[in-house]
């Protein structure tokens, strides 16, 4: 880039930009002026800064710099968000505000996306829409933690089995190493956290980007104390991870679009390679895909809660391309109820009764997608804390390629690609592994249609050689089956379907599936995972 060309635009620039600062709208890091270079077509290009690394901590709960926030007008005008294609039409929307002296309206300013929140009335918006016609907005929309199952009836008891503290052992994480994640940076984009006796000797440091520390109000501390305990605490996955704790949930349980997406620039910016979110929303918001497109851009990896509402529709960010949507399974490695579903499910890890940090020195049973978060973000930092040399989107393709198949065979709308296995994971060019395991067990749709129930019962080459024989057992309803598959490559999953009459299980309305696998001819590495036993009922719930 020409850095002396184009003086006097560059003065100009200066100008309007200055005059914002002067006006406290700046929430996020604002970048050198020098390298907004306007260009009027052609593709937009990210307007980004060097990422500064983390390379020290301060000590837990030491807060950032606070902005200073402008008071918001006195009117009843919905907060919109806007977004420009390019650099050039950026600064002609802060300098078109400025000519309409609307300038002084604006909440905050997001270089680093060309956006900006402002509160505008009717009139005034389709003025600037009509004299900036690249430019896309929408309501700053609201995201709120998702709502606890055990504190919704209508999950009582459906949820399955509860994990406790035997998470780690479930997820094949090797404890003996109290270091795990060490120099991998994790940002936590949450609300505040208590100072919990498990987080003591946790890496942690807080940026108070929106004051929240500062505030008066009464602040509910306890959502991401129990994420931070699972993913950084004592005992949690990876105790050696830097965590940077960016607050962002305040009194309400909720934080706006704009705010999540500052708070995304910002966690790229301060040098994060995983950002964790939780919060929820059931549609999207322009300047918020742009924060995700950002940190793909700048290869952050992006893992977000799917919603505890037992929907068929993932919620917002983790919808979005790019974010790495996390579904949840019981103790069982069974599908959770509440655990949201749809096609946008990457894979899924322990989420109901998790032990996890309540109050400063207390303990409690953590259930929800928001559970299952830490999980997946702690394999993937202690991945890419002892494999340094391998970029963040090709972990993410190994952690989805490693995970361990169940439900129905194959990637799923409830499941994903699978349950995330550290084991496999950290083994995935060792070679000389034989493992299979019995992996799912599935009631089909249209079943008792034709007077019997269709079950899909599968098994999975968890190894990483091929397995020149992979012996499947089915029992079901007193009928014993076998089924033999030949040179089954890594990874990959093999199925029957098991026809049963619908009058054996009609009374009972559900039917009890037990499948067992062998490896004739090698020796199998993990007997724990050979068996498996679930009860299907013909609604389709275990």
């Amino acid at each position: 880039m020409d850095y002396t060309s184009n003086t006097s635009l560059l003065y100009a620039i200066l100008a309007v930009l200055l005059a914002a600062l002067l006006l406290g709208l700046f929430f996020s890091r604002p970048l050198p002026l020098t390298e907004m270079e306007a260009t009027a077509s052609g593709p937009a290009e990210p307007v980004a800064e060097p990422r500064a690394q983390l390379t020290a901590l301060p000590p837990h709960a030491k807060s950032g710099p606070l902005p200073g926030l402008a008071p918001l007008p006195e009117d009843d005008s919905p907060a919109l968000t806007f977004l420009a294609e390019s650099n050039a039409d950026y600064l002609q929307l802060l300098q078109w505000l400025q000519e309409q002296q609307l300038l002084e309206r604006s909440l905050a300013v997001l270089p680093q996306l060309r956006s900006l929140k402002i509160r505008l009335r009717e009139s005034e918006l389709q003025r600037l829409l009509q004299d900036n016609e690249r430019i896309s907005y929408g309501t700053d929309i609201r995201l709120y933690l998702p709502e606890r199952p055990e504190e919704r009836p209508e999950w009582d008891g459906y949820a399955g089995l509860a994990f406790g503290r035997r998470y780690l052992e479930f997820l094949g994480v090797d404890s003996s190493n109290p270091e795990r994640g060490a120099g991998c940076v994790v940002a936590l984009l949450d609300t505040p956290l208590a100072n919990h006796t498990s987080l003591n000797s946790s890496n942690i440091v807080t940026q108070d980007w929106f004051g929240l520390l500062a505030s008066a109000e009464e602040l509910d501390r306890s959502h991401g104390t129990a994420v931070a305990s699972i993913l950084a605490g004592e005992n949690g996955i990876s105790p050696g991870v830097n965590l940077l704790s960016l607050p962002v949930v305040g009194a309400d349980g909720s934080c706006s679009a704009f705010e999540l997406a500052t708070a995304i620039v910002t966690a790229v910016d301060s040098g994060a390679d995983i950002i964790s979110i939780s919060l929820a929303a059931a549609e999207g918001n322009a300047v918020l895909a742009a924060a995700v497109r950002y940190a793909g851009e700048n290869q952050v990896l992006l893992v977000a809660a799917a919603g505890n509402d037992g929907g068929e529709r993932v919620a917002y960010p983790a919808a979005y391309p790019g974010v790495l949507a996390v579904g949840a399974v019981n103790a069982a490695g069974e599908h959770a109820g509440f655990s949201n579903q749809g096609s946008a499910i990457a894979l899924a890890a322990p989420g109901v009764g998790l032990q996890a940090a309540a109050g400063e020195d207390g303990w409690e049973y953590f259930s929800g997608t928001s559970a299952a978060v830490p999980c997946v973000v702690g394999v993937l930092a202690n991945f890419l804390s002892t494999n340094p040399g391998i970029a963040a989107p090709d972990a993410v393709q190994l952690l989805l390629a490693t995970s361990d198949d169940t439900g129905q065979a194959g990637v799923d709308d409830y499941t994903g690609h699978g349950v995330v296995n550290a084991r496999r994971l950290d083994n995935w060019r060792t070679p000389g592994i034989y493992d299979a395991a019995a992996a799912g067990h599935f009631l089909l749709q249209n079943s008792n249609r034709d007077g019997n129930i269709h079950l899909q019962v599968s098994a999975q080459n968890t190894g990483t050689e091929i397995l020149p024989e992979l012996l499947l057992h089915t029992a079901v309803a007193d009928a014993v089956s076998k089924e033999l598959f030949v040179n089954v490559p890594p990874g990959e999953v093999v199925s029957i379907i098991i026809s049963v009459p619908a009058d054996l299980v009609r009374a009972s309305g559900s039917v009890v599936v037990s499948s067992w696998v062998e490896t004739p001819g090698v020796e199998d590495a993990q007997r724990r995972n050979q068996l498996k036993r679930s009860s299907l009922s013909l609604n389709g719930s275990k």
